[in-house]
């Protein structure tokens, strides 16, 4: 339950939790365990890999790759680049442990270096707390307040236990690694609305790797990314990563 909220408003955004987990549940049966993409510089920059297939590159390969996890009405998206990752977001609890570390492991993966949430909701925050028991993290990043809700809270007390840093930044951040150029923004409009307006604060990030380019826009609202998607050329992987369309 978040902090701040008032009874109408928890109410229907758990209505909107479940309408959001019923079209998971349709899209997911159609979908791989895991979306995987590929970006490099080539005729067909974009690769979407079979379900079950593993990558064939190296750790270290030169070439941007995404992992979308199915985390049903969750979040959390893998970034690998140069040798170096990056995870945003880490679904709801008990995902973090029972899904998204056997992936990891699966990939090879045994350490995230950059561990990024967008927004300290539940469904992409909780995760984060079983996954710092299964995979060595070297960064737990925050845009939000350290104490600004119960979820918040909880995340980096666990960051903590565990000896990882804490890093709270601003939309002047330069999160980039590898050959990795990544830009954030988030809506100032919202900044000191409460958790209230969590989902409208949410961290965007544009995504930059040779030709190509990724906005992941988080739970913020339509209208505040759509200009964005436009303005900087990218593909667009909208709310809730699974229900994706591109602009």
């Amino acid at each position: 339950q978040m902090t701040g909220i008032r009874p109408a408003a928890l109410l229907r955004r758990t209505e909107q939790a479940r309408k959001d987990e019923r079209m998971k549940r349709i899209v997911c049966l159609f979908a791989a365990p895991a979306l995987l993409f590929a970006f490099a510089a080539s005729a067909s920059p974009v690769k979407q890999l079979s379900k079950g297939a593993k990558p064939s590159f190296g750790a270290d390969a030169d070439i941007l790759y995404l992992c979308f996890f199915d985390t049903m009405a969750s979040d959390a998206i893998l970034i690998r680049q140069g040798g170096k990752t990056m995870l945003v977001d880490c679904a709801d609890t008990n995902y973090g442990s029972n899904v998204i570390a056997p992936k990891l492991r699966e990939l090879g993966i045994e350490r995230i270096d950059y561990a990024v949430n967008t927004h300290p909701h539940d469904d992409h925050i909780n995760g984060f707390i079983s996954l710092f028991d299964e995979v060595e993290v070297g960064a737990f990043y925050t845009f939000f307040p350290l104490d600004f809700c119960a979820e918040q809270i909880a995340c980096v007390k666990a960051a903590r236990e565990h000896g990882i840093e804490v890093v709270r930044f601003d939309s002047s951040a330069d999160l980039s690694f590898g050959d990795l150029k990544i830009w954030v923004w988030q809506d100032a409009r919202f900044a000191d609305k409460g958790p209230a307006a969590c989902n409208a604060f949410s961290l965007v990030m544009h995504i930059t790797y040779q030709n190509s380019a990724v906005l992941l826009s988080a739970d913020a609202p339509k209208d505040c990314f759509v200009d964005l998607a436009k303005e900087k050329g990218a593909k667009h992987f909208g709310i809730h990563a699974f229900l994706a369309s591109n602009t």
